[in-house]
């Protein structure tokens, strides 16, 4: 899932405490995140689902999580586009994708902790 060479390419120059706040960030904020995610799709509030998965994308893209990132990008690319066909099954396979980030991410932070 977390192509681990991004990883450390994108996070090259922090320190561990650092990249372990930026995870729990991510954990923290990720569950609001969804929900807000998931409000703008029911709705079909396309500039918001614009803007949350956009925001998304980038927090995926620094952890190195290719699939997550790309999915995002189809969501944010149906909110730009005002296109709603499939949507959901996007949001699907994104929350699988998402999920398994987190749990390697989880698996980090405990193999990283002092």
């Amino acid at each position: 899932m977390i192509d681990w060479d991004k990883f450390n390419e994108y996070l090259q120059g922090y320190d561990n405490a650092l990249i372990l706040e930026i995870i729990d960030m991510f954990i923290n904020d990720y569950p609001e995140k969804i929900t807000t995610l998931q409000k703008t799709i029911d709705a079909k509030d396309f500039p918001g689902l614009d803007i949350i998965a956009h925001t998304i994308k980038a927090n995926c893209a620094t952890f190195g999580a290719t699939e997550s990132a790309e999915l995002a990008l189809k969501l944010e690319l149906m909110g730009k586009n005002h296109a709603d066909e499939d949507m959901k099954g996007v949001f699907a396979q994104f929350i699988t994708s998402l999920e398994k980030l987190i749990l390697e991410l989880k698996e980090y932070r405990e193999s990283h902790s002092s």
